[in-house]
């Protein structure tokens, strides 16, 4: 028996991610002897399709290239046929089979024979496996099967894997990831080996007290089940009979009492003669009876007149306890005075009402509201703020340089992703603030769940002098569920912490077309126009964008675009484009996308600041670091960004961003460099490109700008190269006699108009020029 490691789909963003250890079982009797194959048209053995692909619900997915596919009828395992895979170019795509049906927790074992043409290489291994879907469709996890060497015998492949707690599906997928290699598959099966499934048909309900957890039991097996179901809730055990016909399905309610508001955790066990048979565990939340949202608007501009605010909540009660309910709210100002008031029967779990707040000058008010039974009595509560800030603190705009504006003064954004340490990033000089925390919630829902976190983020960040990067909800973006962004925009379009409105890759991983980034563009302009939206995304999916990216953001759909750039290993692939990879043996190639890029919209990096999963990964070294920074300026980026990752982990599994590891990370150098950025950035900001500038040595792997004011220039020289390099330089303009090295305690001599300086690898040096 050998061991492998099934990989999954780690992705750069927000994608659940999931490892599983499989085992390749030479010696096994055949896959699922006794159990149900769940594959339609396992052996390829019925007519294709009138797409030429197999029927049976085979579909391909095609990540790069084009696969070519069809039933063959000159090779088989067994029967008639088997299915080819062959491409003329390089290709990464998976031919799958039709969806079936999983419940969590579920033993699946996977077989497939397959085998290799004349000719190929030892190195044109190939995959398959599965792929498990969510209630929305969308696959979250896998478990892939690496082939061994190909030959021209067939060799079964085989693994079992677990059905994740949030699978409602699962699929097959042949893998493709080769040039000119063909590959053929048969005999395809899977199994489900428990005799038992277990999977909730509805949620827990959010409130506490007594309800029925709604279970779906199924029997598998062609014999009657007779046995108990267990079900401990917060620890406390309770049983039920359990029998069920062959082959048959069973709906139980179990009712239960959940105590208290928060997180709760129960398990399920279907136990017979021979013990646990299936296993389900689930944690859910319970809510207060009054959940308040933040008041829309959540600030006010100061004015003559006073303002109108919409105050909403959620009722969190069991319907048969909701007779008589009102709600109160209530409007204090800074000395606890009570200034408007109103009262309302409650006709619905989601309660609304309308308030007047003083704008006449800047203050905070307090919001308090209170769910109260038929006997008046307060049976939930809830407090909220509304802000009133001066005009000028609600405007963010870009200048004709591609530099933002905040009250007329240029910026260059300094920028941590999924941030953390607040006051660490003030005192380094940080000045914008991300999580993508506040990215997820349900696009059915009126106002996305995560607002009332954005809110204390957004409170956070003004608290210590920063402002946030605003990621507006994924999947209402993606379902074009309007409503719910709109509230989030008009919510906190005034919130003094707001940097910029944004998204992120919807379109480039296609789970959007571009036709809702140009109406989401539209919305927050019709919203807010006095905030960017800075779009992290591309004009198509990533996929079609791999050789040229010069035309590369959709600008008609953005103020500003931002990217990412992930160099480190050096000699590290980007394999799906997502990564921002851009590197060579020895040296740091250029971010394409910023180089040599169409756009007429100002353009952000984020570059990497996180370990990637692979075994020789590491954080960047202090010097990549700074040379990353660096050379981002140079070619152009008007903000920038460490991208500590999105769960990004490393190759034992472990969270891997720079905060995650702040030792490893060089967390205190960043805070340092991140200090050095920021008082440079006043002396950049204030000049100007400066032309003339010849490079007599370095060239290629030193990048240079020169810019200067009226009595000064700065150049800027950044070495990409893991080699040390000498740089000369010709300016006519040279005409002193020495250059001061900035934040390097030293001078430099000048050779009449020649600058000439040494360079460590990735080594950075800003020189300051006095102009006589």
């Amino acid at each position: 028996m050998t061991t492998i490691t099934t990989t999954t789909n780690l992705c750069r963003k927000f994608e659940c991610c999931l490892v599983i250890t499989a085992f390749l079982l030479a010696t096994r009797p055949p896959a699922a002897f006794g159990h149900e194959n769940l594959i339609s048209n396992p052996g390829f053995e019925s007519p294709p399709g009138t797409n030429g692909l197999p029927s049976g619900g085979w579909w391909v997915s095609e990540g790069r290239g084009h696969l070519l596919v069809e039933t063959d009828h000159a090779v088989s395992h067994t029967g008639a046929a088997s299915v080819k895979l062959h491409a003329e170019k390089e290709t990464k795509a998976v031919l799958a089979s039709k969806r079936f049906s999983v419940s969590p927790g579920d033993h699946l074992l996977f077989e497939v024979w397959m085998r290799g043409g004349t000719g190929d290489s030892a190195g044109s291994k190939t995959y398959a496996g599965l792929a498990f879907r969510d209630r929305d469709a969308k696959v979250f996890a896998r478990a892939y099967f690496l082939s061994p060497a190909p030959s021209q015998s067939w060799t079964r492949l085989t693994g079992y894997a677990l059905a994740p707690a949030e699978a409602t599906a699962a699929e097959v997928h042949l893998g493709y990831t080769n040039a000119g290699s063909t590959f053929w598959f048969d005999d395809v099966s899977v199994s489900i080996t428990n005799p038992v499934s277990l999977s909730l048909l509805a949620e827990p309900k959010t409130w506490p007290g007594r309800q029925d957890l709604q279970v779906r039991v199924i029997n598998r097996d062609s014999h009657e089940f007779q046995g108990n179901l267990d079900c401990a809730l917060d620890g406390q055990p309770k049983r039920q009979p359990l029998l069920i016909g062959p082959k048959a399905t069973r709906d139980m309610n179990i009712p239960v009492t959940v105590t208290g508001v928060g997180p709760h955790t129960f398990a399920l066990h279907a136990r017979g003669t021979i013990g646990t048979v299936a296993e389900l565990r689930e944690k859910f939340r319970t809510a207060p009876a009054l959940d308040l949202y933040p008041a829309c608007p959540s600030c006010l501009q100061a004015g003559p007149e006073s303002g109108r605010c919409q105050i909403e909540a959620r009722m969190n009660v069991n319907p048969v306890d909701r007779s008589g309910l009102k709600w109160c709210i209530e409007v204090l100002d800074a000395s606890g005075n009570i200034l408007h008031s109103l009262t309302n029967y409650v006709s619905a779990e989601r309660l609304a009402g309308i308030v007047s707040i003083p704008t006449a000058h800047a203050g905070n008010f307090e919001v308090a509201a209170h769910l109260l039974d038929r006997t008046g009595a307060i049976i939930g509560t809830g407090k909220t703020e509304v802000r009133v800030i001066a005009e000028k603190l609600a405007r963010v705009t870009f200048g004709p340089d591609g530099f933002l504006r905040l009250d007329g003064v240029p910026q260059l954004p300094i920028g941590l992703y999924s941030a953390g340490h607040f006051e660490e990033m003030a005192r380094a000089g940080f000045s914008v603030t991300h999580s993508y925390s506040i990215t997820t919630g349900d696009a059915d829902d009126a106002i996305n769940p995560t607002d009332r976190r954005l809110k204390e983020l957004l409170d956070q960040s003004w608290a210590q002098g920063m402002r946030m990067m605003v990621e507006l909800p994924r999947k209402a973006i993606e379902k074009a569920k309007w409503g719910q962004v709109r509230r989030r925009i008009e919510t906190f379009k005034n919130h003094p912490g707001l940097l910029c409105w944004g998204s992120e890759e919807r379109v480039a991983r296609g789970a959007a077309p571009l036709a809702n980034i140009e109406q989401l563009y539209k919305v927050v302009k019709e919203c807010d126009p006095d905030h960017p939206l800075v779009l992290g995304d591309t004009r198509d999916v990533i996929q079609h964008l791999q050789d040229d990216r010069r035309n590369f953001f959709p600008d008609d759909c953005m103020d500003a675009g931002i990217w990412w750039w992930y160099p480190f290993p050096l000699k590290e692939p980007d394999g799906n484009g997502l990564e921002g990879g851009a590197s060579g043996a020895d040296e740091l190639q250029p971010p394409v996308w910023l180089t040599t890029t169409l756009s007429k919209k100002p353009l952000w990096i984020a570059f990497q600041a996180y370990q990637k999963p692979s075994r020789d990964a590491v954080f960047p070294t202090p010097a990549q670091y700074r040379c990353q920074a660096y050379l981002s300026l140079i070619y152009g980026a008007k903000g920038l960004f460490f991208y500590t990752g999105s769960g990004q982990r490393d190759y034992l599994g472990k969270p891997a961003g720079l905060l995650n590891k702040p030792d490893e990370a060089h967390w205190d150098y960043v805070q340092k460099l991140v200090r050095e950025l920021h008082d440079f950035s006043s002396l950049f900001l204030a000049s100007q490109p400066a032309a003339g500038l010849e490079v007599l040595s370095g060239k290629g792997a030193i990048e240079c700008m020169l810019r200067h004011t009226k009595d000064q220039q700065i150049l800027l020289a950044a070495n990409r190269s893991a080699r040390a390099q000498t740089l000369t330089v010709r300016q006519p303009s040279f005409q002193v006699t020495q250059a001061k090295v900035l934040y390097e305690d030293r001078h430099l001599s000048l050779n009449g108009d020649t600058l000439t300086d040494k360079f460590a690898p990735f080594e950075v040096h800003l020189y300051q020029i006095s102009i006589p």
